[in-house]
């Protein structure tokens, strides 16, 4: 069975000559397969009604079928080399595409499955069939078949042609070596799983069955991961963006299924910053009336912000399911919308970086940028004043100061040429893009409990840092309760004017009525707009830092940047 993986390729390729193959739809097969294989009370009447379903798919598959069911009890049966045999089998499939090969492989399985089934589960068979066991030689059992498809090893083998179905869909016309192999180890396990059935002598090789199980195993894994990336790249593609549009640039899908309006301009204004990323704003559910030309004002705001889909176009079902599938529990129907980031060179790097910008913003995330090209020339031109001056060039040279300003020119051009070169190429580099998972575990290893980290990076931000750059003391603020919002205000004022200490109170609650009482009092009170997009970003503070915690196994009880942050949140 140690077959070089690059071999297994190079004879199952030889055995391929499709030239477009027949159309049949391959869920509809694989769904009755499975429900086949699962019901271990498959009779003679569930059979027929396999073999009319596969006959209505196309009028030569069932024959096929059929047809292929015999090849494998004959060569499963035969003493001939597993692999001879599995090309075999594979070559009488040649006229087929990859995806119909699994599909029909394991229909032809379902059927001598369902065909041994059906006759041992006859009394009278079962009688006679005892007699002849105490007799003659032992055989297979109606227990030891049920036993068999209830194995995980036949489930993987359904799951890995489920994904081989889906991969077929997305993938260009070159498969991926995945597919090729996954074709041959489906059909490797057929023909182990069907002489399992059908000998009166089953194999009794745990390490053949093993292997089996591994290979699988790993080439599900593979192939998996290859239709998260395919789901991803034809989801832009079904949209009408190709993500080549977007060569050298971070590419960020916003996924949304909320029909907020303000919410999600809010957001796309929030990705519009970064110009080194670009956005597309994927609306996963079905809701027309948000096109209607009442709309029209918060829809071209929209398209100012970023690229959206056509939303008279559907979007690919095996993109959303990706999307439930990979996201869930971050993405539900109906709940927060979900950021999906692709490097520059199209490689996802985080499921959802929402939490992650709504916590350190576009400056912390920004590509890393060469600057201060101005500076040097300034410097520059003042000292070479002084050089001539010094020299007495000036008394010498009539010309000399436009000698000196067409010398710093030239030196500025060439400076702002060379670190333009520099950031191009820092842009193009994959580990300049911080729109990642393993940036935001950086930024937190970093990051400590202080009151930048609630007000970062809000407006307020920068008057923030200039209270603390002075020592002041800093008050952040808040409540429901006016009485008891004014007198702790009041309080912090009293206080202050006693012990001659400056200390700052900033209102970042949520009640506009408790606003409009401190207001006079304070030395900072949100704003609508900020006020909420405060309280926006300090929810997403607080999952990221669990997710975080979660992820480095600490226990969240114990984290003092977790548990400030929940008491700022019940203000």
């Amino acid at each position: 069975m140690d077959l070089d993986e690059s071999i297994i390729v190079e004879h199952v390729i030889a055995t391929h000559a499709c030239s477009g193959g027949i159309n049949f739809n391959s869920k509809f097969v694989l769904d009755y397969v499975e429900k086949a294989l699962n019901n271990t009370d498959l009779g003679e009447t569930q059979q027929d009604s396999l073999n009319t379903q596969l006959e209505l798919i196309h009028e030569d598959f069932s024959y096929q079928i059929r047809q292929l069911s015999s090849e494998i009890s004959f060569k499963s049966l035969n003493e001939i080399d597993d692999h001879r045999s599995t090309i075999c089998l594979l070559e009488k499939l040649s006229a087929y595409t990859w995806e119909a090969k699994v599909v029909m492989m394991l229909a032809a399985f379902a059927g001598i499955y369902g065909n041994k089934l059906n006759i041992l589960s006859q009394q009278s068979y079962r009688n006679r069939l005892a007699i002849f066991k105490q007799t003659l030689c032992p055989t297979p059992s109606y227990n030891n078949i049920e036993k068999l498809v209830n194995d995980d090893s036949i489930k993987l083998m359904l799951n890995l042609a489920k994904c081989v179905a889906d991969l077929y869909q997305l993938s260009s016309s070159s498969p991926p070596q995945s597919l090729i192999l996954a074709n041959y180890w489906i059909t490797r396990n057929v023909l182990h799983y069907a002489h399992q059935i059908l000998s009166f002598e089953p194999k009794n090789e745990v390490t053949e069955e093993s292997t089996l199980i591994d290979k699988t195993k790993s080439i599900l894994s593979v192939c998996y991961q290859l239709l998260d990336d395919e789901a991803i790249f034809y989801g832009c593609k079904i949209i009408g963006h190709r993500i080549s549009r977007f060569e050298n640039r971070g590419l960020l899908l916003m996924i949304t299924s909320s029909t907020n309006v303000s919410e999600i301009i809010f957001l796309a204004n929030e990705l519009r910053l970064n110009r080194y990323v670009r956005t597309i704003w994927i609306p996963i559910v079905d809701y027309p009336d948000m096109w209607s030309n009442e709309n029209s004002d918060w829809n071209l705001k929209l398209f100012d912000c970023c690229y959206r889909a056509d939303p008279l176009e559907k979007i690919a079902p095996q993109f959303i399911r990706f999307v439930l599938k990979t996201c869930f529990p971050a993405f539900q129907i109906g709940g927060d919308p979900i950021i999906i980031s692709l490097d520059n060179r199209g490689r996802l790097v985080h499921f959802n970086a929402f939490h992650m910008m709504m916590t350190w913003g576009n400056n912390e995330l920004d590509a890393p940028k060469v600057i201060g090209g101005a500076n040097l020339s300034a410097l520059l031109l003042q000292n070479m004043k002084q050089m001539i001056l010094y020299a007495g060039a000036n008394y010498v040279i009539d010309d000399i100061d436009n000698r000196i300003n067409i010398f710093v020119n030239d030196f500025s051009r060439r400076i702002i040429n060379w670190t333009d070169d520099i950031n191009s190429e820092m842009n193009r580099s994959v580990r300049s893009y911080n729109y990642t998972s393993s940036k935001e575990k950086a930024l937190w290893n970093a990051e400590t409990w202080s009151v930048n980290l609630v007000a970062h990076p809000f407006p307020f931000s920068a008057i923030i840092r200039e209270w603390s750059d002075k020592g002041e003391c800093i008050f952040l603020y808040g409540g429901n309760n006016i009485k008891c919002v004014e007198e702790f205000a009041m309080k912090i004022k009293e206080i202050s004017s006693k012990i001659q200490l400056e200390m700052k109170l900033a209102y970042v609650g949520k009640s506009m009525k408790v606003k409009s009482v401190v207001e006079n009092i304070s030395d900072y009170v949100h704003d609508t707009s900020n006020s909420r997009r405060f309280w926006l970003r300090l929810g997403s503070v607080l999952v990221s830092r669990i997710n975080y915690l979660n992820e480095i196994g600490i226990d969240e009880r114990g984290d003092n940047i977790t548990t400030g942050l929940k008491k700022i949140a019940s203000l």
